[in-house]
Protein backbone atom coordinates (compact mmCIF):
# COMPACT_ATOMS: atom_id res chain seq x y z
CA UNK A 1 0.00 0.00 0.00
CA UNK A 2 1.52 3.32 -0.94
CA UNK A 3 0.34 6.34 1.00
CA UNK A 4 0.35 9.88 -0.23
CA UNK A 5 2.56 12.41 1.81
CA UNK A 6 2.31 15.75 0.85
CA UNK A 7 5.90 16.47 1.47
CA UNK A 8 9.55 15.09 1.83
CA UNK A 9 10.94 18.03 3.62
CA UNK A 10 13.51 16.73 6.50
CA UNK A 11 11.79 18.12 9.05
CA UNK A 12 13.08 18.26 12.82
CA UNK A 13 10.01 16.73 14.50
CA UNK A 14 9.61 13.83 11.66
CA UNK A 15 13.11 12.97 12.42
CA UNK A 16 12.81 12.92 16.19
CA UNK A 17 9.48 10.48 15.54
CA UNK A 18 11.85 7.97 13.31
CA UNK A 19 14.01 7.79 15.77
CA UNK A 20 10.73 6.88 18.45
CA UNK A 21 10.02 4.31 16.08
CA UNK A 22 13.46 2.95 15.98
CA UNK A 23 13.30 2.50 19.93
CA UNK A 24 9.66 1.19 19.62
CA UNK A 25 10.96 -1.75 17.57
CA UNK A 26 14.02 -2.72 19.35
CA UNK A 27 12.12 -2.53 22.82
CA UNK A 28 10.04 -5.22 22.21
CA UNK A 29 5.96 -6.47 22.00
CA UNK A 30 4.80 -3.44 24.49
CA UNK A 31 6.36 -0.71 22.53
CA UNK A 32 5.29 -1.89 19.37
CA UNK A 33 1.91 -2.36 20.36
CA UNK A 34 1.68 0.84 21.48
CA UNK A 35 3.02 3.04 18.18
CA UNK A 36 1.95 0.92 15.51
CA UNK A 37 -1.39 1.14 16.48
CA UNK A 38 -3.53 3.05 13.85
CA UNK A 39 -5.21 6.83 14.87
CA UNK A 40 -8.42 7.45 13.58
CA UNK A 41 -8.35 10.35 11.82
CA UNK A 42 -4.61 10.04 10.72
CA UNK A 43 -1.90 12.23 12.07
CA UNK A 44 0.91 12.51 9.11
CA UNK A 45 3.56 13.31 11.62
CA UNK A 46 2.77 10.70 14.60
CA UNK A 47 1.12 7.58 13.15
CA UNK A 48 3.81 5.16 12.28
CA UNK A 49 2.24 4.20 9.09
CA UNK A 50 2.64 7.80 7.73
CA UNK A 51 5.69 8.60 8.98
CA UNK A 52 7.52 5.65 7.74
CA UNK A 53 5.41 5.90 4.40
CA UNK A 54 7.02 10.03 4.38
CA UNK A 55 10.33 8.50 5.01
CA UNK A 56 10.66 6.34 2.41
CA UNK A 57 9.32 8.43 -0.10
CA UNK A 58 11.93 11.19 1.30
CA UNK A 59 15.11 8.84 1.19
CA UNK A 60 13.83 7.47 -2.82
CA UNK A 61 13.55 11.05 -3.79
CA UNK A 62 16.57 11.55 -2.38
CA UNK A 63 18.62 8.90 -3.89
CA UNK A 64 17.15 9.06 -7.44
CA UNK A 65 18.14 10.32 -10.78
CA UNK A 66 15.44 12.77 -12.46
CA UNK A 67 15.22 13.67 -16.17
CA UNK A 68 17.33 16.60 -16.31
CA UNK A 69 14.10 18.42 -17.61
CA UNK A 70 12.35 18.28 -14.29
CA UNK A 71 15.42 20.03 -12.53
CA UNK A 72 15.25 23.36 -10.70
CA UNK A 73 15.76 26.52 -13.13
CA UNK A 74 16.21 29.19 -10.07
CA UNK A 75 19.98 28.95 -9.64
CA UNK A 76 20.23 26.09 -7.52
CA UNK A 77 23.40 23.83 -7.55
CA UNK A 78 22.51 20.07 -7.94
CA UNK A 79 24.15 16.91 -8.95
CA UNK A 80 24.35 16.62 -12.82
CA UNK A 81 24.39 13.31 -14.55
CA UNK A 82 26.28 13.02 -18.39
CA UNK A 83 27.32 9.61 -19.70
CA UNK A 84 30.90 11.01 -20.85
CA UNK A 85 31.96 12.47 -18.04
CA UNK A 86 30.02 11.24 -15.35
CA UNK A 87 29.02 13.68 -12.17
CA UNK A 88 28.65 17.24 -12.38
CA UNK A 89 27.70 20.39 -9.96
CA UNK A 90 25.82 22.06 -11.95
CA UNK A 91 22.68 24.86 -11.64
CA UNK A 92 20.71 26.49 -14.47
CA UNK A 93 22.37 30.40 -14.74
CA UNK A 94 23.98 32.58 -17.26
CA UNK A 95 27.82 33.65 -17.39
CA UNK A 96 27.21 37.31 -16.22
CA UNK A 97 26.49 36.11 -13.26
CA UNK A 98 30.02 35.07 -12.09
CA UNK A 99 32.17 35.97 -14.47
CA UNK A 100 34.57 39.51 -14.20
CA UNK A 101 34.38 42.30 -16.12
CA UNK A 102 37.89 41.45 -16.94
CA UNK A 103 36.91 37.92 -18.07
CA UNK A 104 33.95 39.18 -19.89
CA UNK A 105 36.35 41.43 -22.07
CA UNK A 106 39.08 38.94 -22.51
CA UNK A 107 36.78 36.03 -23.71
CA UNK A 108 35.09 38.55 -26.11
CA UNK A 109 31.46 37.92 -24.77
CA UNK A 110 28.69 39.43 -26.79
CA UNK A 111 25.45 40.03 -24.50
CA UNK A 112 23.68 36.90 -26.42
CA UNK A 113 26.33 34.47 -25.02
CA UNK A 114 26.49 36.70 -21.66
CA UNK A 115 22.95 36.63 -20.99
CA UNK A 116 21.91 33.58 -22.36
CA UNK A 117 20.58 30.94 -19.93
CA UNK A 118 21.76 27.25 -19.92
CA UNK A 119 23.49 24.65 -18.01
CA UNK A 120 26.99 25.61 -16.15
CA UNK A 121 29.21 23.16 -14.11
CA UNK A 122 31.77 24.44 -11.53
CA UNK A 123 35.22 22.54 -12.94
CA UNK A 124 37.21 24.36 -9.72
CA UNK A 125 39.01 27.25 -12.17
CA UNK A 126 35.96 28.66 -13.67
CA UNK A 127 32.23 27.64 -14.89
CA UNK A 128 31.49 26.08 -18.32
CA UNK A 129 28.67 26.08 -20.08
CA UNK A 130 27.36 22.75 -21.08
CA UNK A 131 24.67 23.41 -24.08
CA UNK A 132 24.02 20.93 -26.88
CA UNK A 133 25.47 17.92 -26.46
CA UNK A 134 27.38 18.64 -23.58
CA UNK A 135 24.24 19.32 -22.01
CA UNK A 136 23.34 17.04 -18.56
CA UNK A 137 20.99 14.42 -19.09
CA UNK A 138 19.58 13.29 -15.61
CA UNK A 139 19.76 15.57 -12.23
CA UNK A 140 19.40 14.81 -8.32
CA UNK A 141 19.08 17.12 -5.61
CA UNK A 142 22.54 17.75 -3.22
CA UNK A 143 22.29 16.67 0.10
CA UNK A 144 21.05 19.22 3.07
CA UNK A 145 22.60 19.46 6.00
CA UNK A 146 21.03 20.57 8.91
CA UNK A 147 23.91 20.54 11.17
CA UNK A 148 27.51 20.74 10.64
CA UNK A 149 28.91 16.89 9.79
CA UNK A 150 31.39 17.82 12.68
CA UNK A 151 28.12 17.97 15.06
CA UNK A 152 28.43 14.51 15.94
Amino acid sequence: MTLYVRDTNMSEKRIARLRELAQAVTYGREAINREFTMRVPADEDRDADCVLSWAADALEQATRWNSIESAPKDGTEILGWREDCGHLLIRWDCAESFLTESEIEAGGWNDDNLFAEDWFCADFIHGSRLDGSEAPTHWMSLPRFTRSPTDD
